[in-house]
């Protein structure tokens, strides 16, 4: 599905994580610190406080007491296709809209407390009740508008800047070590299941293509062209994925070194395991250990994990 919303109460950290996904969190109870920026920026946000991340971006959250929030998710091709549907009395608000938010920071809280704030939640709560019925497809339309509504209340409090190319159809997100905006992985080719299963079972094994794509009884051409089309990434950026989530793991159960846990999920180069973690998490393997190590055995962080938030909630 190209949209999802969800509503959230956090008594413990979410850990970073980044998704393929445009993210709009709106803060409803209770006060929190986001994580929001690679290089660990951190901001307190309060109700009425708006966090909104273009794709690629990690977010993480760490809670005073209780927090409620909603998160809605936004594919970006979902945008453009509904604007070339749009109302045409409509398209001259919402091509602006679409204009600033091409070219807003990466990361930015917005304050929307006031007269907005009832039309934003509002809305946000009819998105979250459609997702959480599965009714995200029988009711396209009014998801469409209300999800794009969403966006031309934010849009005129964003700073913006530099375009920045994140919405553009050839963005290349596939070679990215980022949960997919698929949803819930579902390949439809069994071959490409059977590789997929084998990769998260064997993510510390070095496989060339052409030996997945025997598995999957395809050419290796095939095979990279169909894995993409169905997983949303290269192998290799999958299994990628998969080493960050062992590793985000090992981080916070174990006290090994780093080198030592890179090694452990299959990247031999420290250096290497430090950048991929680092593009997929927002800090490096140390700062993570430091900032969320305390929480590893805390009643609930199993289901607060890093990378499980949406893959566990939007099954679809």
């Amino acid at each position: 599905m190209p949209f999802c919303g969800q509503d959230l109460t956090m008594r413990s950290r979410l850990a970073p994580v980044a998704y393929d996904w445009m993210e709009i969190i709106l803060i409803r109870e209770g006060t929190c610190e986001v994580v929001h920026r690679r290089d660990e920026a951190r901001s307190m946000v309060r109700p009425g406080h708006v966090v909104v991340l273009m794709p690629n971006v990690p977010c993480g959250i760490v809670p005073e007491g209780q927090v409620k929030v909603t998160r809605l998710f936004y594919r970006p091709l979902f945008v453009v296709q509904q604007l070339n549907w749009a109302d045409p009395p409509a398209m001259p608000h919402l091509l602006a809209a679409w204009r600033r938010f091409e070219r807003t920071k990466p990361s930015q809280v917005v304050d929307l407390a006031g007269e907005d704030w009832p039309e934003l939640t509002g809305l946000a709560t009819n998105l979250v009740g459609l997702t959480r019925t599965g009714r995200l497809r029988l009711e396209h339309l009014s998801v469409a508008g209300w999800a794009l509504r969403v966006l031309g209340v934010i849009e005129n409090r964003l700073a913006v800047g530099r375009a920045h190319g994140l919405f553009a159809a050839d963005h290349n997100v596939v070679n990215r070590p980022t949960e997919p905006s698929f949803g819930k992985l579902r390949p439809l080719h069994e071959g490409i299941s059977l590789v997929a299963d084998r990769l998260r079972d064997q993510y510390a094994e070095q496989h060339t293509v052409a030996e997945m794509a025997s598995w999957a009884n395809l050419s290796p051409s095939q095979f990279r062209r169909k894995f993409v089309q169905q997983i949303g990434k290269t192998p290799k950026a999958y299994q990628d994925m998969i080493r960050v989530r062992r590793m985000a793991e090992m981080l916070l159960a174990t006290e090994w070194p780093v080198a030592r846990i890179a090694e452990s999920v299959g990247w031999l180069d420290p250096s290497r395991a430090a950048q991929v973690f680092k593009e997929a998490a927002a800090m490096t393997p140390r700062g993570y250990r430091r900032s969320f190590g305390v929480i590893a055995n805390r009643p609930g962080y199993a289901e607060d994990a890093m990378f499980d938030a949406v893959m566990l909630t939007f099954d679809i």
